[in-house]
């Protein structure tokens, strides 16, 4: 669908054009974040504000294996996924002073309304994940009041040796068709 609007409509006219589109496409059927996506192309933190983003090594055998088993469990679709190599993942971590080049660690940006967000590393990311997942996966909370520092490093032994345990490609994988719109790519 367009909007075509003429004249010097300047950036709220565009803006309230681009919610019409959106409200047009919802009453039509499509996702709500599916239409806010379309009305904001170039809006690569849409997902954000509905979603929790999980960044991965993308060139991980592991962790290609974990987006693999979280994409068909998250049947609510909480989660968006970026690779850590994105130029998406640099500047989002950069703006929370990490470095997105330690792919030893797993992130997952969490946002707590439209104010807020936050972002657990490593063990923490991890079960955040999990419990967000529902279902027998829940039970991963009752790790949560053990020490960050004592669950890190469990997840450090396994992350220095994932490439060895579970190989590691020369590229990140591409996601198949059915799962496309819920990775970020920037």
């Amino acid at each position: 669908m367009k909007i075509a609007i003429t004249g010097g409509i300047g950036f709220v006219g565009r803006h309230l054009a681009r919610r019409l589109a959106a409200v047009v496409l919802v009453a039509r059927g499509a996702d709500r974040r599916d239409a806010a996506v379309r009305a904001y192309p170039r809006v690569r933190f849409v997902a954000s504000l509905t979603s929790d983003i999980v960044l991965y090594d993308g060139v991980c055998g592991l962790c290609n294996r974990l987006t693999a088993f979280v994409l068909p469990r998250d049947r609510r679709g909480r989660f968006r996924f970026a690779a850590l190599q994105s130029p998406f993942a640099r500047d989002l971590l950069a703006r929370h002073g990490r470095d997105a080049r330690d792919l030893d660690t797993l992130y997952v940006l969490v946002t707590d309304g439209p104010d807020g967000e936050r972002l657990l590393r490593k063990s923490r990311a991890a079960l955040h994940i999990l419990s967000q997942l529902g279902g027998p996966w829940r039970l991963s909370a009752l790790l949560a009041p053990w020490p960050t520092r004592l669950l890190d490093v469990a997840y450090d032994l396994v992350a220095r040796n994932r490439y060895r345990i579970f190989g590691k490609y020369e590229t990140c994988l591409v996601p198949s068709p059915e799962w496309r719109a819920r990775f970020l790519e920037g």
